[in-house]
C-alpha cells in the first residue's frame, strides 16, 4: 500500500481518486490487515494539521460519499477547535463562503435535497460551527442574510429552517463542554435579540406556503425555539391558532402537536389569566379536533396499525399528560367536561399494548394519584375498611371516580413483573427460570407499584374487589376450558393480577387484609389443586410465594396460616421445575426475616417452637435442594436463631450445625489418619462446601455464631490449621509447577478453602460480636498475622482480595482502638499490593478495588494511624490515592477522591497540617490538573472540582504558614500568588497555544470562586472548553500558510 504515501505529500496536488480508493478499502470486505493499514493511514491523513486545506478539492472532485463525510469531519474539527489557528481572516471567510455556496447550490434543487440529505445535513452542521464563532463578532447580520436567502426558493427556506434548528440546539441545549459559559450566554442573547425576524419568517411560511416539506421543517425548528423564546411570541400572536389549524391536517398533526405540547408545559407563573385562558382554549381545541381525527368508538389498537398513527397517538399522550400535569386543576375549574375527556382518553391509551405509550401515561398517573391522595380525606369505618370521606371532602376524587376505577383496572391488567418472581414464560410458551432480572422491567414495576398503592389508598375496597373478581374470572375461565384446551391457561393474566395483589401490601387495615388474603390464597390453592400441567402448577406456586412474602403483617397475626405457608414452601422445595426451588428458598428467607419472633415461641396447640420442628426435619426439607439452595435454607433458619433468647439460640444453632459439623469432624478424622488426603481435590472441595454453609449461617445468626466458631478454632482440625496448610500447599505446588499453576484445577479448591475461611471470619466480625472475642481471635492470637504474612509471601496471582476486605472490616470494627497495630498490619500488605497495581490500571481488579477500600477505611475510622506512619509510608499512601483517581474505573477514582477529601479535612484539624501541606499540596494540585485536562475522567468531574476547590480554600485562607515553593522556584509575596503562578505556568506549558495572561486570568477566576461550588464548576468548565478549542491569541501558527487555490470565496 506504499502508493498511498503520496497522499501525505503537500508539495503536490492531492489525487482525490487515490483517496477514494483508500476510503473504499476501509469500508470494503477486504482482508483485515489491509483494512487496518488503510484505517491507520486515514487517521494519519485526518490528524495532519494541514489536512483542512484539502477539503474543498475533496468535496468538489470525490465520487465517494464516505470520503466527503471524512473530509467534512476534518473541516468540522478545525472550525470547532482551531478556528483562530487558521492564518488569516481571508481564509476563514473563504471556508465560510465555500460552505454557504455548497449549501445553497444543493438546497436550490428539491430533488437533490432528498438524494443528498445526509451530505447536506453534515454541511449544515459544519456551517453552524462557523456561526457559533462569528455571529457575535464579524457576522452579526447572519440572520438577515439567512432570511434574505430564504426568498430564493421554498427549498432553500426549508434548509435554512434546518440550520436555525441546529443552531438553537447547539446554543441552548448542547452547549456544555463545547462553549464557555459567557460565550454561550452571548450567543443566546444574540438569538433572542434577533428572533423577531425569525418569527416573522415562520409566520410567513405558516400563512403563505403550501409546501409540506417546508411547513414540516418550520414546525420542527419552532419546536426547538419554544423552549426559550419570550412568552409574548406564544401568547400575544396567532401562533396557537396556526398550530391548531395544522394539527387538523394529517400531514402536520404530529409535528404541530409536539409544538403544542411544549407550549402546554409552560407554567402559568406568575399567574396570567389571559395565558391560562389561551392554554385552556388550546387544550379544548385539541380535544375538538381529536374526535374528528379519531371518532369516539374507534378501535385504537387497529388505529395504531401504522407507524405514523402510532407516533400521533404517542404525541397525543405527551400533550395531554403535559397539559394536565401543568394546568390540570385550572382546566377543571374552567371546564370539568374538557378535563374528563382528556383523562378518559388517557385511560383508553393505557389499555393499549404499547409499552412506550404506557410509560408516558404512567408517569402522569403516578403524579395524579399522588396529588389526589395528598388532598384526600380518608376515614376508617368500624369494620376496619378504609373509605373516602363525603363528596364534599374530596370533590376531585368524586369527579374522577370513573377514571380512577378504569385506571385501577388498567394497572392490574398490565402489572409488571417484580424481581422476586423468578419464573417467566419464554417465546415457546414454556415456563422457565429467568437467568437475570431486566433492569427496565424493575423500574417499570416500581413505578407501577407506587401508582397502584396511591390508587388503592384512594379506594381500597374497590381495588380489593376488582382483584378478587379478576381472580374468580380467571378461575372460572380455567374450569370451563375443554380438556383438549387445558394447555391454554391464561398464565399472563393470572401473573399480572397476582403481581398487582402483592404490590399493594400495607394499604389495608389488618382485619380487611386478613379477609382479602384468605380469599386470594384460597383461590390460588384451588387452582393449584386442579391444575394438571406442571408449568401451570409452577406458575401458581410462584404467585403464592410472591404474595405471601409481601404480606408479613398478615403472617405474623395469623399463626396457623403462617405455618401452612411455611409447610407449602417446604413442599415447593421438592418441586424440580426450574426456578420453583430457588423461589421457595428466597421466600422462606423473606418470611423468617419478618416472622422470626413467631417461629421461636411456642404457639397455641404446639408442643415446641416451630423453628425446632423445622430443625428436626432438616434432612427431609433439604433432601432435594442443591448446595446453594441448602445454604439459603440454613441462612433463613439463622434469622430465627438471631432473634432467639439465650440459651435457646445456642441450642438452635447446635441443631442447625449438627449436619455440617458431623461432616467437618468426619473429614478431620480422615485428615488426621491420612494427612496426604488434605491435598486431594475431592477432600478440599468437600471442605470448601462445608465452609460455604458456615458462611451463610454466620451471616444471619449474629454474634451467637461464636459458640460454634470456637469448635472450628480449637482442636487438632481447625480453620487456622487448614488456612496455613493450604497456604503452604499452594506455595509448594506453584514453586514446582510455575506461576501459572495457581489457576490449575488441582489447587483451585485450595484457594476456595482459604477464601471461604476469610469470608467466614469477615461475616463473623460484621455480626457485631463482643470486641473482646474479636480481639482474642485476631489481635492476641497469631491467626491474623499468619493470614497477612501468607498474603505478603505469596506470589501475586495467589493473593486473595478477601484478605484486604477482612482487614478493612477489622478496622471498621475496632476503629481507633487498634491505631497502634494498623501500621504493622499495613506493613504486610501495602507495599506488595502497590507493586501489583502500579504498572497499569487494569490488572488484579478485585485486589485493586479492595486496596482502595482499605485506605478509605483507615481514613474514616482510624485516621490517627497515619500519624504513626513513617514519612515515607504516608507518602506512599498519598501517592496511591493520587494514582487511584487517575484510574478509568469510576469506583476506584471516586473512592480515591473521596478519601483524599477525608484526609485533607482530618489533617487540617490536626497538629500535622502544616507538614502535610508542605509535602503533598502542590503535587496533588498538579495531578488533579492532569486528570481534569486529559478528557478521560469526565465522570468524576464533580469530585475532582470539589477537591481542587478545597485545596484552593486552604491556600486562600492562609492555613499554610510556610512557603509552598522551593528555593529554586524563586520568591513570591504569598502562597496565593505562588499557586496562581504555578498553575498558570503548568497549564501554559502543557497547552502553549494559550497565552500566559489568558491562563493566569482564568486561574485567578477559579481561585476566587473556590467557595462557591456552582460558580467554581462553571469556571472550571470554561477553562476546559478553552483548552479544547485550542485558542491562538498571540502566537503565530506554524502551519502551511500558502494560499489554497479555490479556498477563498470569490464574490460574483
Amino acid at each position: 500500500m506504499s502508493h498511498f504515501d503520496q497522499l501525505f505529500d503537500y508539495e503536490r496536488e492531492l489525487d482525490v481518486d487515490l483517496l477514494d480508493n483508500l476510503v473504499n478499502i476501509i469500508f470494503s470486505n477486504t482482508s483485515s490487515a489491509d483494512k487496518q493499514r488503510a484505517q491507520e493511514m486515514m487517521t494519519q491523513f485526518q490528524s495532519d494539521p494541514r489536512a483542512w486545506s484539502r477539503v474543498p478539492r475533496i468535496l468538489e472532485r470525490s465520487r465517494s460519499t464516505n470520503t466527503k463525510f471524512l473530509a467534512l469531519k476534518i473541516l468540522e474539527d478545525v472550525i470547532q477547535h482551531k478556528w483562530k489557528a487558521i492564518a488569516s481572516d481571508e481564509e476563514r471567510q473563504g471556508i465560510k463562503g465555500f460552505l454557504i455556496e455548497n449549501i445553497v447550490t444543493l438546497s436550490r434543487d428539491p430533488a437533490q435535497m432528498v438524494v443528498q440529505k445526509l451530505y447536506l445535513d453534515k454541511l449544515n452542521k459544519v456551517l453552524v460551527q462557523v456561526i457559533k464563532h462569528e455571529w457575535t463578532t464579524i457576522w452579526s447580520n447572519f440572520v438577515t442574510e439567512l432570511i434574505t436567502s430564504s426568498q430564493q426558493s421554498e427549498s432553500v427556506c426549508q434548509n435554512n429552517m434546518n440550520i436555525l434548528k441546529l443552531l438553537s440546539e447547539e446554543i441552548f441545549d448542547a452547549w456544555k463542554g463545547t462553549l464557555q459559559f459567557e460565550k454561550a450566554k452571548m450567543l443566546r442573547m444574540q438569538f433572542q435579540t434577533q428572533f423577531g425576524q425569525i418569527f416573522q419568517l415562520c409566520h410567513f411560511v405558516f400563512s403563505n406556503s403550501q409546501s409540506i416539506p417546508l411547513i414540516k421543517a418550520t414546525l420542527k425548528a419552532l419546536l426547538g425555539f419554544l423552549t426559550w423564546i419570550p412568552p409574548q411570541y406564544i401568547f400575544e400572536t396567532e401562533l396557537i391558532p396556526a398550530l391548531l389549524r395544522f394539527f387538523a391536517i394529517p400531514a402536520f398533526s404530529s409535528d404541530s402537536l409536539k409544538c403544542l405540547t411544549e407550549i402546554a408545559s409552560i407554567p402559568n407563573n406568575p399567574p396570567n389569566p389571559k395565558s391560562l385562558q389561551l392554554q385552556f382554549e388550546m387544550i379544548n381545541g385539541v380535544l375538538d379536533r381529536l374526535f374528528h381525527l379519531i371518532p369516539p368508538g374507534t378501535d385504537l389498537e387497529a388505529f395504531c396499525g401504522d407507524d405514523e398513527r402510532q407516533k400521533l397517538i404517542q404525541n397525543l399522550a405527551l400533550f395531554f399528560t403535559n397539559s394536565m400535569k401543568t394546568h390540570g386543576e385550572a382546566v377543571e375549574k374552567i371546564s370539568t367536561t374538557a378535563s374528563l375527556k382528556a383523562h378518559e382518553f388517557l385511560v383508553d391509551l393505557s389499555f393499549l399494548e404499547d409499552e412506550e405509550l404506557f410509560k408516558i401515561c404512567l408517569e402522569y398517573w403516578s403524579f395524579m394519584a399522588k396529588s389526589l391522595y395528598e388532598g384526600k380525606d380518608i376515614r376508617f369505618e368500624p369494620q376496619g375498611l378504609m373509605r373516602l370521606g363525603s363528596a364534599g371532602d374530596s370533590p376531585r376524587i368524586q369527579l374522577y371516580d370513573n377514571v380512577l376505577r378504569r385506571l385501577r383496572e388498567a394497572m392490574i391488567k398490565r402489572m409488571a413483573k417484580p424481581c422476586e418472581v423468578l419464573l417467566i414464560e419464554n417465546e415457546d410458551g414454556e415456563v422457565v427460570r429467568q437467568e437475570s432480572p431486566e433492569i427496565e422491567e424493575q423500574i417499570l414495576y416500581n413505578s407501577m407499584r407506587e401508582t397502584l398503592v396511591y390508587l388503592a389508598n384512594l379506594n381500597v375496597v374497590q381495588t380489593s374487589d376488582m382483584m378478587t373478581s379478576m381472580l374468580r374470572e380467571i378461575s372460572t375461565a380455567i374450569e370451563r376450558l375443554p380438556k383438549h384446551e387445558k394447555d391454554n391457561w391464561p398464565r399472563q393474566r393470572l401473573n399480572r393480577v397476582c403481581w398487582a395483589i402483592g404490590s399493594v401490601s400495607g394499604v389495608h387495615q389488618e382485619a380487611a387484609e386478613r379477609e382479602f388474603l384468605c380469599i386470594v390464597i384460597h383461590q390460588l390453592l384451588h387452582m393449584c389443586a386442579t391444575a394438571q400441567q406442571k408449568d401451570n402448577k409452577a406458575v401458581i406456586a410462584s404467585n403464592i410465594m410472591y404474595i405471601v412474602g409481601r404480606y408479613p403483617r398478615f403472617l405474623r397475626s395469623f399463626w396457623k396460616f403462617l405455618k401452612t405457608v411455611a409447610n407449602k414452601l417446604f413442599e415447593f422445595m421438592h418441586e424440580k421445575h426450574p426456578g420453583v426451588q430457588d423461589m421457595a428458598c428466597d421466600t422462606f428467607i423473606t418470611i423468617t426475616k419478618c416472622c422470626a419472633n413467631e417461629m421461636i415461641v411456642i404457639q397455641q396447640e404446639e408442643r415446641e417452637p416451630f423453628v425446632f420442628e423445622i430443625l428436626s426435619r432438616l434432612p427431609a426439607h433439604t433432601s432435594d435442594l442443591n448446595e446453594q439452595q441448602k445454604n439459603e435454607f440454613f441462612k433463613a433458619i439463622g434469622y430465627c436463631i438471631a432473634s432467639s433468647p439465650e440459651p435457646m439460640n445456642i441450642e438452635a444453632l447446635k441443631r442447625l450445625t449438627i449436619f455440617p459439623y458431623e461432616q467437618w469432624q468426619d473429614l478431620g478424622n480422615r485428615a488426621i489418619r491420612e494427612p496426604p488426603i488434605l491435598n486431594t481435590k475431592e477432600f478440599s472441595s468437600a471442605l470448601a462446601s462445608i465452609l460455604k454453609s458456615y458462611v451463610q449461617i454466620a451471616s444471619s445468626t449474629g454474634p451467637v455464631f461464636y459458640c460454634h466458631l470456637q469448635e472450628l478454632l480449637n482442636g487438632p482440625f481447625t480453620i487456622v490449621m487448614l488456612y496455613n496448610h493450604y497456604s503452604q500447599a499452594l506455595s509448594a505446588y506453584v514453586a514446582e509447577k510455575g506461576r501459572d499453576a495457581v489457576t490449575h484445577h488441582i489447587v483451585r479448591p485450595f484457594r476456595s478453602v482459604k477464601r471461604e475461611i476469610l469470608l467466614l471470619m469477615r461475616k463473623f466480625v460484621q455480626s457485631d460480636p463482643k470486641p473482646q472475642l474479636v480481639h482474642e481471635i485476631f489481635i492476641q492470637a497469631p491467626f491474623l498475622q499468619s493470614i497477612l504474612s501468607d498474603y505478603g509471601n505469596s506470589i501475586e496471582p495467589a493473593r486473595d482480595p478477601e484478605v484486604l476486605s477482612l482487614l478493612s472490616c477489622l478496622i471498621q470494627f475496632f476503629k481507633g482502638s487498634i491505631v497502634d497495630q494498623v501500621p504493622g498490619m499495613l506493613g504486610y500488605v501495602f507495599d506488595c499490593t502497590l507493586q501489583m497495581i502500579k504498572h497499569n490500571y487494569i490488572d488484579f481488579p478485585e485486589i485493586r478495588l479492595n486496596f482502595y477500600h482499605l485506605i478509605s477505611s483507615i481514613a474514616k475510622y482510624c485516621f490517627e494511624a497515619f500519624f504513626k506512619m513513617e514519612k515515607l509510608s504516608l507518602e506512599l499512601v498519598i501517592k496511591s490515592l493520587d494514582w487511584g483517581f487517575k484510574h478509568a474505573s469510576h469506583n476506584i477514582a471516586e473512592i480515591s477522591l473521596q478519601t483524599l477529601q477525608d484526609v485533607l479535612t482530618q489533617f487540617s484539624q490536626s497538629n500535622f497540617a502544616e507538614a502535610f501541606y508542605q509535602c503533598f499540596l502542590m503535587s496533588l494540585v498538579q495531578s488533579l490538573l492532569e486528570v481534569l485536562t486529559d478528557g478521560l475522567h469526565k465522570s468524576a468531574l464533580t469530585l475532582q472540582a470539589s477537591l481542587l476547590a478545597h485545596i484552593f480554600v486552604i491556600v486562600l485562607e492562609d492555613r499554610v504558614q510556610g512557603p509552598l515553593w522551593k528555593p529554586e522556584d524563586g520568591s513570591f509575596p504569598s502562597n496565593k500568588e505562588f499557586l496562581k503562578q504555578r498553575l498558570s505556568f503548568l497549564l501554559h506549558n502543557e497547552f502553549n497555544q494559550l497565552t500566559f495572561n489568558h491562563v493566569a486570568s482564568m486561574v485567578e477566576g477559579l481561585m476566587l470562586s473556590s467557595k462557591n461550588s456552582s460558580l467554581f464548576k462553571q469556571n472550571l468548565r470554561d477553562l476546559l472548553v478553552t483548552i479544547k478549542e485550542d485558542l491562538y491569541e498571540e502566537q503565530a501558527v506554524e502551519e502551511d500558510k500558502s494560499h489554497v487555490p479555490g479556498l477563498v470565496y470569490q464574490q460574483h
